[in-house]
């Protein structure tokens, strides 16, 4: 079981939305072969986690308001150098999308190392 925190603060010139945002959660390797369904998949690991983020405030018409997104994701070792993470996020006040009180993605990556 382990524990992570980031936090970061940036100008407009050097990141592209955000300027603040703290984030926290947690994450479990190896889950499966802790309940015993799959013994064989010591690397892997699930992750649960919370983001809060202030966008920037710029002149005229952009009144972006805060966001925050709470994340679960999963990443699976098919082989040692090969890996699938499926993830879903669950955004209240989506920043830049008034028209909307919540959001929910849903994205799939496929890792490959050499």
């Amino acid at each position: 079981l382990g524990w992570f925190g980031r936090f970061g603060m940036g100008g407009i010139e050097g990141v592209s939305s955000a300027a603040n945002q703290v984030a926290t959660g947690v994450i479990v390797q190896a889950p499966l072969k802790h309940l015993g369904l799959i013994t064989g998949q010591p690397n892997d690991g699930m992750g649960l986690g919370i983001c809060w983020s202030e966008p920037f405030r710029t002149g005229g018409g952009n009144r972006a308001r805060n966001e925050t997104a709470v994340e679960l994701g999963y990443c699976f070792h098919l082989t040692p150098l090969v890996r699938i993470q499926p993830d879903v996020q669950f955004v209240i006040d989506p920043a830049y999308n008034a028209n909307r009180d919540t959001a929910v993605v849903f994205q799939l990556q496929l890792d490959v190392n050499w």
